[in-house]
């Protein structure tokens, strides 16, 4: 029973050096790029997101176009507003928000084509382009006279 205790106690202290070695290597939760060899790669191409740099409380705007790069908003309002996208890094804790429009631009544009060419985000339907309506003359060569009589009123 004693060299099961100390088997048993022996490999959970290892478990926890372990986790503990591991954790201040790499946090939980995050993300290794995948290992092998490269295909074609231009590591310059890849965008620098800058940090947070506007922190509000509170407060919030209405009415207007308001970009979501940069900011870092707790509990603040955004009203009836045109909101633009780029990438950037945003925060918005317990924020109302409410948008007429949401445009997307330079990395996040980028990142909506990817991810509805792989299909995870379908693409909008397509609609279709209105035809020009045929306009069709007639020439009178003759002058007519005509009477015009309206239906309306009478019982079939």
């Amino acid at each position: 029973m004693r060299r099961m205790t100390l088997a048993v106690g022996s490999f959970l202290s290892g478990c926890i050096c372990m986790f503990v070695l591991l954790s201040i290597t790499r946090p939980l939760g995050a993300q290794q790029a995948p290992k092998g060899p490269r295909g074609i790669a231009d590591e310059s191409a890849k965008p620098i997101v800058p940090p947070l740099r506007v922190h509000m409380i509170g407060g919030g705007v209405s009415g207007m176009v308001q970009q979501l790069d940069g900011i870092d908003c707790k509990g603040c309002s955004i009203i009836n507003a045109d909101l633009t996208y780029a990438g950037g890094a945003f925060k918005c804790e317990n924020c109302t928000i409410s948008a007429r429009s949401l445009t997307f631009e330079g990395a996040a544009w980028n990142t909506l084509q990817l991810l509805q060419f792989v299909g995870a985000i379908p693409k909008p339907p397509q609609t279709p382009v209105p035809q020009k309506p045929q306009i069709m003359t007639a020439e009178l060569k003759q002058q007519k006279t005509v009477s015009w009589v309206s239906l309306a009123g009478l019982k079939y």
